[in-house]
């Protein structure tokens, strides 16, 4: 997933790799679809810390947000089953109405740590 915006620069989150990095430059050239196109993006510098941190904490506010109108309008009963077929139930999955707050609780608590670094 990618955020980004021209005065914060840009968060990608891999898709299978919880390790998030950042783009001072915002749009990024190339966009990053695969993991090569990846070599500009690092972990930020101290000074930009603080709002690669916003960012990330809205792009997973974001995802919080997304998985709370999956089960509004489609069920959790749909959700916790596509997540099921996702890996073909290897991996064990939350119950849906607790989707959201997940997200949020993973936000407060990567909040905390930051705080605490």
């Amino acid at each position: 997933m990618l955020l980004g915006s021209d005065d914060r620069g840009g968060v990608f989150l891999p898709r299978f790799d919880p390790a998030p990095v950042f783009c001072a430059a915002w749009p990024p050239t190339p966009l990053p679809w695969r993991i090569a196109s990846l070599s500009q993006w690092t972990e930020p510098a101290a000074d930009r810390r603080t709002q690669c941190e916003a960012l990330l904490f809205e792009l997973l506010s974001w995802i919080g947000h997304y998985e709370y109108q999956v089960g509004e309008e489609l069920g959790v009963a749909y959700r916790e089953q596509t997540l099921r077929k996702w890996d073909g139930g290897l991996t064990a999955v939350i119950p849906g109405r607790e989707y959201a707050t997940a997200w949020r609780s993973l936000i407060n608590d990567l909040q905390e740590c930051c705080r605490a670094s």
